[in-house]
């Protein structure tokens, strides 16, 4: 978050200083490496991105002003790259998203939702729970993490009661899962990637089928899991 501390020396302090939760993720940087050893080499000449994303007004607001005027240079991983794009239009980019809290919550009013859910991992992603490092999507984990994040950052919060009825009545129905790790220089963090299918059992009712597509839709902005300000986490619906 180097350009955020660049541009707003105060937003860049809110940041760091924030709970355990922060309002943001970043992605791991993307493109062609060269393994040699233990270490990736970036290769000369080539195009590497990387996404960040933003929970909160202010600091989308900060982020919208490098689309409009994107930085020269970026200084990353010991390296300096240069700036082509920075965009946050789909039709740019295939991770590229834009959206509002009114424009994420309109499935609470649809009258019909689908009966299941995919949910693409696209980085390593993992969870802490009673102490322990879990590598699985369990339903539980999954829709909790992404309630927290929804009910500490959205304008308009979720009934309470709906997340028992969330973890309690949708089930893993398939999946196609892997495990990866992510090297931090200093530690690895095992995660896993993937596609999983989540199914909704009969009891599920209307207004918590509605929470559960509008938290679905917000794991592509919120990520899911531990460590997504790290690059751990970076998720997406698929349908």
């Amino acid at each position: 978050m180097q350009m955020v501390r660049h541009l707003d020396a105060d937003i860049s302090k809110q940041l760091h200083d924030a709970a355990r939760q922060k309002p943001f993720t970043i992605s791991p940087l993307q493109g062609p490496f060269e393994v040699r050893g233990q270490r990736l080499y970036l290769r000369h000449n080539q195009e590497y991105w990387l996404r960040v994303t933003s929970l909160e007004s202010t600091l989308s607001d900060l982020l919208l002003t490098f689309e409009e005027k994107p930085p020269r240079f970026l200084n990353l991983l010991e390296a300096t790259f240069s700036v082509e794009r920075v965009t946050s239009n789909p039709r740019d980019h295939g991770w590229a998203f834009r959206s509002t809290y009114d424009e994420v919550q309109a499935p609470l009013w649809k009258k019909e939702s689908p009966a299941k859910i995919n949910i693409m991992f696209a980085s390593p992603t993992a969870f802490r729970s009673q102490g322990q490092t879990v590598l699985l999507p369990l339903p539980r984990l999954v829709f909790s993490s992404l309630w927290e994040r929804w009910q500490r950052y959205a304008p308009y919060q979720l009934d309470p009661w709906l997340l028992p009825q969330l973890i309690g009545e949708v089930d893993i129905a398939r999946y196609k899962l892997r495990t990866q790790m992510m090297d931090f220089r200093s530690y690895r963090q095992l995660g896993f990637v993937g596609e999983c299918e989540f199914g909704v059992r009969k009891g599920l009712c209307e207004e918590a089928l509605g929470a559960l597509q509008v938290l679905a839709d917000f794991s592509v902005f919120a990520g899911v899991g531990y460590k997504t300000t790290m690059g751990l986490g970076q998720t997406r619906r698929l349908f």
